[in-house]
């Protein structure tokens, strides 16, 4: 992984993508097939591409990427080049080329194993990711992307290319609001790093152990492919699709997290728990059992501008099914605690 990466640290995952020592940022990894279940429930594909595009375009600028606009010719395709290669590094593709038409404002990707379109052929949360990214890189209205070729169509590559919609034949033409992306000044506050009491691994921990099989240039466990993500994503899905999908999502991350475990019905299921949640960057988590209900405490949990209007559905929904697989019954987490006191944002899911 690359030195941008902060994955030493239990509770944790960092990234620094611009380069600039004092910009980090609050990542979480996690299977792709959550977001492969997610599109097989939700058939509003718009909506799918819109929260896509905003989470990329908030990326980008929280990232404070160089833009078109500020930067000369050959310095912006070097930063292109790094960000896509970055990208690739946590596992959003395998391998994968670029074209860049400066005049144009129009990008083109050629990727082996796209994340999640490579598997449905769908992929729509995504496309509207690179259609956010390249908004913000090359600013303006009217920027978005369409997708050309793709591996889960029986093509032997995913073709996307991102520009002004006159230059692309797309679905999709979408805006967002720019405003609400912003960096909010109390992200670094709430996702400052800080010494666990319950977790004791990282995710450089897991992988020496090797819990993740490295495979062609792509993370493994138990047969799901692993990505990293700033954890915005992971809000955006829940607080834009919780409306009228909130069971959806929980039940994609249920189905997900039995199957994290199938493997591992062994093991001490708090210890397994609290240290997978740690190394895959949730926070510090403690788990108890009272009078037959279960708490789920989760200490230094990623915060965001739309921590408030979401209920952790993914969340829940994996941590549930956790539960469920080792318990073999059925435990969902559906009550949800927040708390931002102190300086760090905390997550209580119960069972009601």
């Amino acid at each position: 992984m690359p030195n941008r990466e902060i994955l030493d640290e239990p509770g944790f995952i960092g990234e620094n993508l611009s380069g600039e020592d004092e910009i980090y940022l609050r990542n979480v990894a996690l299977p792709e097939e959550i977001f492969i279940r997610i599109e097989e429930y939700v058939d509003n594909l718009k909506l799918l591409y819109r929260i896509g595009k905003e989470f990329g375009y908030r990326y980008a600028a929280i990232s404070e990427l160089d833009r078109y606009s500020e930067v000369c010719e050959n310095e912006f395709c070097e930063s292109t080049r790094m960000v896509l290669k970055y990208l690739e590094s946590v596992c959003w593709w395998k391998t994968g080329s670029f074209n860049l038409d400066y005049d144009k404002k129009t990008l083109e990707l050629e990727l082996d194993m796209f994340i999640e379109c490579n598997r449905n052929g769908k992929g729509y949360l995504f496309l509207g990711s690179a259609a956010g990214f390249w908004s913000y890189m090359v600013g303006g209205e009217g920027i978005e992307a369409t997708q050309r070729k793709c591996q889960g169509r029986d093509e032997d590559k995913c073709k996307i290319t991102a520009g002004p919609k006159s230059e692309l034949q797309n679905n999709f033409e979408v805006e967002i609001n720019l405003d609400s992306l912003k960096m909010s000044k109390d992200y670094n506050v709430y996702n400052e790093i800080k010494s666990t009491d319950y977790a004791k691994n990282s995710m450089e921990d897991f992988e020496e152990i090797g819990f993740f099989e490295y495979r062609e240039g792509l993370f493994y466990h138990n047969d799901f492919r692993y990505i990293w993500t700033e954890s915005t994503l992971i809000e955006l899905v829940g607080s834009e699709l919780g409306v009228d999908y909130e069971e959806e999502l929980f039940n994609s991350a249920f189905q997900v997290g039995k199957e994290i475990v199938t493997e591992d019905e062994e093991r001490n299921m708090e210890k397994f728990i609290v240290e997978y949640l740690s190394a895959t960057g949730w926070g510090d988590t403690k788990i108890s059992k009272k009078n037959g209900v279960y708490h789920v405490h989760s200490l230094m949990f990623p915060w965001t501008r739309f921590t408030d209007d979401t209920s952790f559905p993914i969340f829940r929904g994996i941590v549930s099914g956790m539960i469920t697989e080792f318990e073999q019954e059925e435990v969902r987490l559906n009550k949800v605690q927040k708390d931002d006191k102190g300086g760090s944002f905390s997550l209580l899911a119960e069972e009601e």
